[in-house]
């Protein structure tokens, strides 16, 4: 904190002074309460930035999906697939997001070497509230749907996997 007595009176510099030693004094003891209905599932927002704002790093999980979110995108397990998001994902002031990644269907048993992954472009659609999301998962070029999943912060079930 800086505080300049330039401009005003020698009682209210010395006033101004008091204030922040008191502050500082008390500094252990301040709380901040945050208006954010969004908890700590959302990185926080600054009131005079954009309206939008990052999905928190981390793990979502639900029955049969993982979500490992990062800086950079995020990577999607479900019991017999796999997907990847390659860009942050943005959330608006609703909670929603709407971004476009991968979906790479798995079959069990062998695989051939020369088998080519069945990557599909997808659609990810979701909303985040508190520690909970919704999210819709939408092949683009077929429209067909790959299924909606509830996904809770910090769970990380146990997946199926067909292999």
């Amino acid at each position: 904190m800086q505080i300049t007595c330039r401009d005003i009176t020698l009682v209210r510099c010395a006033r101004r002074l008091r204030v922040a030693a008191a502050l500082i004094t008390c500094s252990p003891f301040l709380v901040v309460v945050s208006n954010s209905y969004e908890g700590f599932a959302l990185e926080p927002r600054n009131p005079t930035m954009e309206t939008t704002r990052k999905l928190k790093n981390g793990v979502w999980g639900g029955e049969s999906i993982i979500i490992e979110v990062t800086d950079s995108g995020a990577t999607i397990t479900y019991d017999c697939a796999d997907g990847r998001i390659e860009h942050s994902i943005k959330i608006d002031d609703n909670g929603s997001f709407n971004v476009t990644g991968t979906h790479t269907r798995h079959i069990g048993g062998p695989v051939r070497s020369d088998e080519k992954p069945d990557r599909k472009r997808a659609r990810y659609r979701g909303r985040v509230q508190d520690t909970s999301m919704t999210l819709t998962v939408t092949l683009i070029d077929t429209n067909e749907s790959v299924g909606s999943f509830s996904l809770t912060y910090g769970e990380r079930p146990e997946l199926k996997r067909c292999f």
